[in-house]
């Protein structure tokens, strides 16, 4: 993360922060395996519960550390922070605005320093540009593939049940709903610089709509929405089913928005 004559985009900034944390997943991976792995071999338990604990105080430790390093460099350089956090917190980088243990970061003084600098930059309002690598319209499908989380309980009952039987039911019940609604190929939503339509909602112009964005959930975990205010409501779409990535419909939502702004 050395400065460039380039400018810092705000794609490029999050590919390095997605790196840095690499090792971080992996540190957790390991401590998950050795867990199975210490149980499967039949070592006492408190071994992989351990394994789980160092292998977590050092994800945590690292984070810790790298995190605060990322932001000063990312921040202190892109020129639209605003949008920059909200596609940190989507692309999981960082912690969506809670006072939780995940807040727990090691910053050094010259860090606080060059922070308190750079947090002056969320005073001002992010400059848009057009892209006209967009295109007018955007429409979203089921995905083709299992979303991660249904994968990972498959596995666990694979894992606890011991039981190859039991194992293939429980694939089953959860895929059974999840291949019917993949067979259904039309766009589930559809975004564009007049408005959003989505099924079981209908269409609404930009001018009817209000807060259109993409958060986590309120604990921080794998489930992603797309919410937005409409006249008859308040849309919360699940986006974890379809075949968009969340920080990428957020960047959407900004260009569509604000070329409705500017052609009207």
């Amino acid at each position: 993360m050395t400065p460039t004559d380039q400018p810092l985009t705000i794609e490029k900034a999050i590919e390095v922060g997605q790196k840095i944390l690499i090792p971080q997943y992996i540190l957790w991976s390991l401590g998950v395996l050795s867990f199975i792995g210490t149980v499967k071999i039949g070592y006492p338990i408190w071994i992989g519960v351990l394994m789980i604990i160092v292998c977590g105080i050092i994800a945590i430790i690292y984070g810790a550390i790298k995190i605060p390093k990322w932001k000063i460099w990312a921040f202190g350089q892109v020129r639209n922070v605003h949008e920059l956090k909200q596609r940190a917190i989507l692309a999981r980088i960082i912690p969506a605005d809670s006072k939780t243990f995940w807040l727990f970061e090691f910053w050094s003084a010259k860090d606080k320093e060059q922070w308190k600098t750079i947090s002056l930059k969320f005073r001002e309002k992010d400059v848009w540009e057009d892209n006209s690598n967009i295109a007018e319209q955007t429409a979203v499908y089921y995905t083709k593939f299992p979303p991660l989380y249904l994968l990972a309980i498959v596995f666990l009952g694979f894992f606890f049940f011991h039981d190859f039987v039991m194992g293939i039911a429980i694939l089953l019940a959860l895929l059974t709903g999840y291949v019917i609604k993949i067979r259904d190929r039309k766009p589930q939503i559809i975004l564009s610089d007049k408005g959003i339509e989505a099924v079981g909602i209908g269409f609404y112009e930009w001018c009817d709509i209000q807060k259109a964005n993409v958060i986590k959930d309120e604990l921080g975990a794998q489930f992603i929405y797309l919410t937005y205010k409409y006249p008859k409501g308040i849309a919360q779409i699940n986006l974890n089913m379809f075949d968009i990535d969340a920080e990428f419909l957020y960047k959407l939502l900004i260009f569509y928005q604000k070329r409705y702004d500017n052609q009207h």
